[in-house]
């Protein structure tokens, strides 16, 4: 015991021997790799020599990516013209204090051959004749004698040349078969099996086979709720975390590559399907290879390995260090994690993951986080990988993870959120508005006295110049356009004109674009030009910049002191995206930081473009008959609801560019809110209060939706508290136009009641039950509802010659079970 004592006190420190991580850029990274590649391509080759020479800045890369790998330890290397020294601290936490364990080997330079000196592990020396010789007897007891040559000659060629380690040795012509011939030995590799917990091949073959059965699926989750309902069936038999691991391994070895096979004693296996994850390829394989690194290794080391991917792809000539990517790995790690940490875990893991119906509960959304950021714009952003910036921020996204179901075994609950009850609207009248339109000053093809006359010739009672927040755009938000917009409004009597923008959100870096419309002040004109110069995201990559935060940290501010709120729509939702369900993560997210953000825009502009390039959506998602497919029954519109949130997605902006895309504003899309009058705060402040509904070619000159509870009416916008199941009035009043915007007779084709429950969203046909009167619509109808209804909406339709699809939509009526006394 003394003696334990005494080596104890003699191996660990209080004080590192390499006291700070070393700074790793993109480009040492990529230097350190390239000098990895050396040293394997010459080992792999068939000459009977290598020759290898590693420059200081070699040496600093090769110390750096190390250290990078490993959370708890610093690797440093030294030289002289007399020795080679190798180093590492290793830190331990002993709650208020660190102890440190230091190990430090010299290898001596000698013309003839260089040797290991000495070593030390803390205080206590080893020479360097028996660190020699474990060193080589370890050797030969993993590989054969060739290969364990090869090795020491390496270590005993070294020399010192012009400030550079140069290694001339001899080799092995076959060292690389030699390598493998002795990991494919079946004894290595059941060590290895036993070592990192890798199941016994056979109980693979059986996941392996049945993927095999499972047929063709683009998708990944398809497979992994496939697999594990065989888990679940074969887990009552056998333990559910063998299981799982071996579903794991057949998964990676199935998608990931055929390189995990003979890692894991399965005899070559090939299969040509490229799965994918949110819709892209390299995040599943980023997913697969972070979770099985996790299973031979651990956590930490496979995420740190993540990091180090991105660190070099951010080196020149790579693809640039990816946000997205990240967290692939790292919610591989933690689905490695979750279905092999322990029996309870990988029983509730197989539950959910047998049941899934998409991959929303397997991977968090990445589309909005930052990729591609070269060496230099990462500094720019983060300094570097070691900063307290860069650790936040990784932290703020991995906080993604952790609220999935599956990472949590909770499911974040929003059915309670509380929102503003609004008992009565004032006193207003129906108004006909259009909030996104581009003028000259950004893309825009007419001026903004021309799109003014034109707006009000169409029928706009009030409008809003939208341009684009692009640094280019110079001229937006400058005197001379605030003075076009004054003389606009004098000009045009009875139209309001308001100034606005459409932000480039950060960091999307103009892929995601939302209408800002700030409230009438003194400051007016100051606060546009200050919300664009600080928070617009084109091709700016300042520290700001990494979230929505502090804009939307500045636009709360705004709305504590103005008269009324600034109103923040989201436009054309799924244009770009690659999967619709983006749009409630982001809608959630960014909601959560503001409720300025009120809405989307569930028809979109750009109506005039024909076929699926309608509203410009060309890439992945396409509109329907005009509308976003955020906007469908059941859509994501209606899945935000569920949740309990706020959503006024009754918008149908023009998006005003030119006239080959796009129809006046009014013309032919239009949105109608009630309010008190045309001026600028009174529309901001209807929009808030979301008595609105929306139309595609001008068929419907009047609608009024309402419910009818115990004596009182709730219009658009406003909450129903129900405490238990009730009976209410649905009723309903609508004009038709004589004429639509083409010059066809109107007519309504179909009338629905969209009735979103918890767990349901149901649509009923009203339009059996409709009096019709020549071009008016009446309704009224008795229908019970529940706590469990969170909101109900109308939808309208009429198909005109061509087969023409024209909807009209309201904002929804909120229920809610918080009953204020």
């Amino acid at each position: 015991m003394a003696f334990l004592l005494v080596l104890l006190a003699l191996i660990i420190d209080f004080s590192p021997l390499i006291a700070e991580k070393p700074v790793l850029d993109g480009n040492q990274a990529q230097q350190a790799r390239g000098q990895a590649k050396q040293l394997i391509d010459g080992l792999a080759s068939s000459a009977d020599t290598i020759d290898l020479r590693f420059a200081e800045s070699d040496i600093l890369a090769i110390s750096a990516t190390m250290s990078h790998m490993f959370d708890n330890t610093n690797f440093g290397l030294g030289y002289s013209p007399q020795n080679i020294t190798i180093a590492s601290s290793s830190s331990f936490g002993l709650g208020l204090f660190n102890i440190y364990l230091n190990l430090s080997c010299q290898i001596g330079i000698d013309f003839r051959a260089s040797h290991i000196k000495t070593c030390h592990i803390g205080d206590l020396p080893l020479p360097g004749f028996l660190v020699d010789g474990i060193l080589y007897s370890s050797l030969y007891l993993v590989f054969d004698g060739e290969v364990a040559d090869t090795i020491d000659n390496l270590i005993t060629s070294a020399q010192i040349e012009n400030r550079a380690i140069v290694i001339d040795a001899s080799k092995s012509i076959d060292f690389r078969k030699r390598v493998n011939d002795t990991l494919s030995d079946a004894r290595s590799v059941a060590k290895l099996a036993i070592q990192n917990n890798i199941p016994d091949p056979s109980i693979i073959q059986i996941y392996l086979d049945d993927l095999a059965r499972q047929g063709d699926n683009e998708n990944l989750f398809w497979y992994i709720r496939n697999s594990m309902q065989l888990a679940s069936l074969r887990s009552i038999d056998n333990p559910a975390v063998i299981e799982n691991q071996a579903a794991l391994w057949a998964w990676a070895i199935s998608f990931a590559g055929d390189r995990f096979a003979s890692l894991a004693g399965i005899d070559k296996y090939e299969t040509n399907r490229k799965v994918k994850l949110r819709d892209r390829r390299d995040l599943a394989l980023h997913f697969l290879f972070s979770a099985i690194i996790a299973q031979i290794s651990n956590n930490e080391f496979s995420a740190n390995v993540g990091e180090l991917k991105e660190i070099l792809d951010s080196g020149k000539g790579g693809s640039g260090f990816s946000f997205a990517d990240l967290v692939a790995d790292n919610t591989g790690i933690a689905f490695s994690r979750t279905l092999t940490e322990n029996t309870r875990s990988a029983l509730a893991a197989q539950q959910l993951l047998a049941n899934m119906y998409d991959e929303r509960s397997l991977i968090p959304h990445v589309h909005d986080l930052p990729e591609g950021l070269s060496d230099s714009e990462f500094k720019i952003l983060f300094s570097s990988a070691q900063s307290e910036t860069f650790k936040d921020y990784v932290a703020s996204v991995d906080a993604r993870i952790k609220q999935l179901p599956l990472y949590t075994n909770a499911a974040i609950d929003n059915s309670n959120k509380p929102m503003s009850l609004i008992d009565e609207f004032p006193y207003g009248k129906w108004l006909t508005i259009d909030t996104h339109i581009h003028s000259t000053y950004s893309d825009g093809e007419y001026s903004i006295a021309n799109i003014a006359a034109k707006s009000k010739q169409f029928g706009c009672d009030a409008i809003a110049i939208t341009d684009h927040g692009d640094s280019p755009y110079t001229g937006v938000f400058s005197s001379k356009y605030f003075d076009d917009i004054k003389k606009a409004n004098v000009d045009n009597t009875n139209l309001t004109v308001i100034p606005g923008l459409e932000w480039n959100i950060p960091p999307f870096n103009g892929r995601e674009h939302a209408t800002v419309l700030l409230p009438r002040t003194a400051n007016t004109e100051n606060n546009y030009a200050d919300f664009k110069s600080k928070y617009d995201h084109f091709n700016d990559f300042s520290k700001m910049l990494i979230s929505q935060k502090p804009a939307f940290d500045w636009l709360n501010s705004l709305a504590r002191s103005a008269p009324v709120a600034p109103v923040v729509f989201y436009n054309h939702p799924s244009r770009k995206d690659l999967q619709v369900s983006e749009n409630s993560f982001d809608f959630l997210n960014w909601q959560s930081m503001s409720s300025t953000l009120i809405g989307m825009s569930a028809a979109p502009g750009h109506q005039r473009l024909s076929g699926e390039d309608r509203g410009a959506y060309i890439q992945r998602l396409r509109t329907l008959h005009g509308m976003d497919p955020t906007a469908r029954v059941g859509g994501e519109w209606d899945k935000l609801l569920q949740q309990g949130l706020r959503v006024l997605s009754a918008r149908a902006p023009s998006d005003f560019h030119n006239l080959n895309m796009d129809y006046w504003p009014c013309e032919y899309s239009s949105t109608h809110v009630y309010a008190k009058s045309n001026t600028h705060n009174d529309i901001l402040e209807a929009l808030t209060n979301g008595k609105t509904w929306a139309q595609l070619g001008q068929f419907v000159e009047y609608l009024d939706f309402g419910i009818l509870s115990r004596n009182k009416k709730y219009s658009s916008g406003q909450v129903l508290a129900v405490r238990q199941s009730q009976e209410i009035e649905i009723r309903i009043l609508m004009r038709l136009k004589e004429l639509d915007w083409d010059g066809f007779s109107t007519r309504l084709d179909e009338l629905n009641l969209v009735v979103v429950s918890a767990n349901n969203v149901e649509s009923i046909n009203l339009l059996p039950n409709a009096k019709l009167n020549g071009k008016k619509i009446e309704l009224t109808m008795n229908m019970n509802i529940g706590p469990d209804i969170k909101a109900i909406r109308l939808v309208g339709r009429s198909i005109q010659p061509g087969l023409h699809h024209y909807k009209v939509f309201t904002n929804p009526i909120f229920v809610t079970n918080n009953v204020m006394e």
